[in-house]
Formats: structure tokens, sequence, C-alpha cells
């Protein structure tokens, strides 16, 4: 895997989407522990969830999984799309 590629995750933790997105990215975490996963929490972060959103160039939605390689977003996924598989998907495009 390549060192420049990693996982922002937005989540909110008031959501019942969330919640569950939230154990997809915490098992693809554990089954690919070589590829840094960032969570951020929306409701605490606001600011920050709004700043990534503008500098990425990605409408805010949460929950929300991104693909960042090379400090740039290649792909995204939010709500009930936010799946294990889905994320380890974006990884073997990325090879």
């Amino acid at each position: 895997m390549q060192a420049d590629v990693a996982i922002l995750y937005k989540h909110s933790p008031f959501c019942p989407t969330s919640r569950r997105a939230m154990e997809e990215v915490r098992y693809f975490s554990e089954h690919n522990p070589e590829v840094p996963v960032y969570m951020i929490n929306v409701v605490r972060d606001r600011d920050l969830s709004r700043q990534l959103a503008e500098s990425l160039g990605i409408m805010h939605e949460s929950p929300q999984a991104i693909l960042i390689r090379v400090g740039s977003a290649r792909t995204h996924a939010s709500h009930h799309r936010v799946k294990a598989g889905i994320l380890e998907k974006w990884l073997s495009e990325t090879e």
C-alpha cells in the first residue's frame, strides 16, 4: 500500500446512520492497518469540517468517507454507501 493514501471520515455522534458507518470504518481500519484513517466529529469540529469540504471541493455530508491521495480528494461516499468493502475497493483502484 502506498503511504500517500489516507481515509478521512466525517462522523456525527448523534446520527444512527453515522454509528453504522463508524462500524464499517472501524472494520476497514482493523483489516487495513497500513492505511491511516482520520475521524472528524462534525458537531465538535464544525469549522474544520466546513474548511475541509471547501478545500477538497466536496460537498459536506455526514457520515462521509473521503479517499485522500497525495493531498487531494480522489473519491468519496456518504450515508449508507460508507462500507468497508467500498473503502477496500478504493484502495485496489489506487494501487
